[in-house]
């Protein structure tokens, strides 16, 4: 649910949104479990039934002509060749939302007792650090009681995920597309099988590599508890990071592929060509 000021926000933004399209986008953030019967009525679904106000402007509704129109109205400048991944991270510095720190890691660990160090030691300290700190805090936060620290603003709006389960003698697959759903993804998982990732982070377990583009792709394994703390599988993850340009150049999720195996699943092979998901 939004906050009092962030609900004032997105008043104010859809005061102009035509009727008929308001009516749709309630009921689309409702999951059409509600239809609203006046435009005040749509507003209140809108914002009681909103995780975050970033999901809102992520819907299909909201068209990158109506955040040009509204930030244009509002005297800020924009590009008119930005996407409207851009005119809502504009949208969202002009409202100054106050989000959950994104994963930032700028410096190059320095080491006194060595001199000298080439660039391709300092590359390789960095993204081995990089590569911990990331796995660490991703999984703090997936695992967190507040399900909302695991937000749709540390992934790229057209962010994808895919996720195979290898049960005892199923095999399920699931895929989702844009931030907003990725999140609900990975949260709907972990609350149907009651889980808790923890991550290997022991030296040299984590596997990285970068392109010659900037894009880092990391390998993560672990095993997999239940909220009892019983051990109920293991699990792969990786993930393709790229620095978000709209965002002080915050590292953030592009795509992900996540393998789920339980202890009794007959399935021993893991991802399949990792490398793939840079493509």
């Amino acid at each position: 649910m939004l906050t009092n000021e962030e609900q004032m926000l997105i008043r104010k933004f859809l005061k102009d949104f035509p009727s008929e399209d308001l009516f749709i986008l309630a009921e689309s953030i409702s999951q059409k479990n509600l239809s609203p019967s006046s435009i005040e009525d749509a507003l209140c679904i809108i914002c009681q039934h909103s995780e975050c106000i970033q999901s809102i402007l992520e819907k299909r509704k909201i068209t990158k002509s109506f955040l040009s129109q509204y930030l244009h109205k509002n005297k800020v400048s924009i590009i008119n060749s930005w996407d409207k991944a851009s005119l809502i991270r504009k949208t969202l510095d002009f409202w100054n939302i106050n989000k959950p720190q994104s994963f930032i890691k700028d410096s190059v660990p320095h080491n006194e007792n060595i001199q000298n160090v080439n660039e391709e030691q300092n590359s390789t300290d960095y993204f081995k650090q990089l590569s911990y700190e990331f796995s660490n805090w991703y999984y703090s936060l997936l695992n967190d009681e507040d399900s909302s620290k695991m937000g749709p603003e540390h992934f790229f709006v057209d962010s994808q995920i895919k996720l195979a389960l290898h049960g005892e003698n199923c095999t399920d697959v699931v895929e989702a597309s844009n931030s907003t759903s990725v999140v609900e993804t990975l949260r709907d998982i972990k609350l149907k099988y009651n889980l808790k990732f923890l991550p290997n982070l022991t030296p040299n377990a984590i596997k990285y590599e970068c392109d010659i583009h900037g894009q880092v792709m990391l390998m993560v394994n672990g095993t997999l508890h239940s909220n009892t703390t019983q051990v109920v599988g293991v699990f792969e993850q990786i993930f393709l990071l790229i620095r978000d340009i709209s965002d002080n150049n915050n590292w953030k999720i592009k795509r992900s592929q996540i393998v789920l195996r339980s202890m009794n699943s007959s399935i021993e092979n893991s991802i399949q060509n990792p490398l793939s998901i840079c493509s």
